[in-house]
C-alpha cells in the first residue's frame, strides 16, 4: 500500500499538483491541513480516498481537527499539529497517538519535514508551498509492505 502525504499547501495548487505528480499512484492520500480544501477540490482526479484534517489557517471547517484512520493494517493519527504543541516537540503528539493505539502520528504545521521513531512513528511531510528552515518544498510517501512501514520524504 502507498499513501501520499501532503501538508501546508496554503492555496498553492501548482505545488500541490507537482507533489501529487512526484508521489505518483497512491492507494490513499493524507492532507494535514492549512488549506485542506485544496486537495478536497481535486479529490475526484485522484482515484483514491482522501483523508484530510483542518489546520490553523483553514478558515472554513472542511474536515475534522484530527482523525484516526486504519489503512494497510496500521493505525494513523492525523492532525495538523497546532493543538498538540508540535513547534515545541512531538511529545504531546506521540502521547495522544499512543493513547489511541496508533502506529504513527502524522502532522504538519511546522513546514519542516521529519520522520522519526519516538514510541510511535512520527511523520511530517513538510510543506509543498511554504517550506521553512533548511528544507525545501516537500511531501512524503508511506509504504506498507509485509506489515512494515517505510516513510520517504520527497523534495519538490
Amino acid at each position: 500500500m502507498r499513501i501520499g502525504v501532503i501538508s501546508d499547501t496554503h492555496g498553492n495548487t501548482v505545488s500541490l499538483k507537482r507533489a501529487m505528480s512526484l508521489i505518483g499512484d497512491a492507494d490513499a492520500w493524507f492532507h494535514l491541513g492549512d488549506v485542506a480544501s485544496d486537495i478536497l477540490k481535486i479529490q475526484d482526479e485522484l482515484n483514491a480516498p482522501v483523508y484530510a484534517v483542518c489546520g490553523n489557517c483553514d478558515l472554513v471547517r472542511c474536515a475534522p481537527l484530527y482523525r484516526v484512520e486504519e489503512l494497510g493494517g496500521k493505525r494513523f493519527f492525523l492532525t495538523h499539529g497546532h493543538e498538540f504543541a508540535v513547534r515545541m516537540g512531538t511529545g504531546v503528539l506521540t502521547s495522544k497517538a499512543a493513547e489511541l493505539h496508533c502506529d504513527a502520528a502524522i502532522y504538519g504545521h511546522t513546514h519542516i519535514p521529519l520522520a522519526e521513531y519516538g514510541g510511535v512513528w512520527v511523520l511530517n511531510p513538510g510543506s509543498t508551498a511554504k517550506p521553512l528552515g533548511e528544507s525545501g518544498a516537500s511531501c512524503a510517501v508511506i509504504t506498507i509492505e509485509n506489515d512494515k512501514m517505510k516513510f520517504d520524504i520527497i523534495n519538490i
